[in-house]
């Protein structure tokens, strides 16, 4: 919900939120955060080019660049697609019928995309130009 949220004159809120979920976990991230797909990168980014707070969006980078990297680590195909079981991106269940299949959907794949952009921009506010690269790619 940040990208509906990015509009709230007082974001304290929304940034109570994410940071439940990414450190509300006595620091780490709560266990449900990968159940479903996340398009978090992108969405805080976006909040990022509403309110201009760079304080909260570069505080967040890294908890962000780590859940990007387990995602590579445990969804990401060897064709460099990320997969996602049915129903687990908020989307409908394919014609896979199943909802065990490790299945490369678009959303997922768009998602990921999202974020990476999002990630190589971060990293360019941040002056890190080897995390620029390597989200760019």
């Amino acid at each position: 919900h940040i990208n509906e949220f990015r509009w709230l004159h007082n974001p304290e809120y929304l940034e109570q939120d994410v940071h439940l979920w990414f450190r509300g976990n006595e620091g780490k991230p709560m266990k449900k955060l990968r159940t479903f797909s996340s398009w978090t990168a992108d969405a805080l980014y976006n909040l990022y080019l509403v309110n201009k707070d760079d304080k909260f969006l570069l505080d967040m980078f890294p908890d962000l660049v780590n859940e990007y990297a387990a995602w590579e680590g445990d969804r990401k195909r060897k064709d460099g697609l990320f997969w996602q079981f049915d129903v687990k991106d908020g989307m409908e269940e394919s014609l896979s019928g199943a909802r065990k299949f490790r299945n490369a959907r678009p959303t997922i794949n768009s998602y990921m995309y999202g974020n990476a952009v999002a990630l190589s921009k971060m990293a360019k506010l941040k002056g890190d130009t080897k995390q620029e690269s390597y989200f760019a790619a």
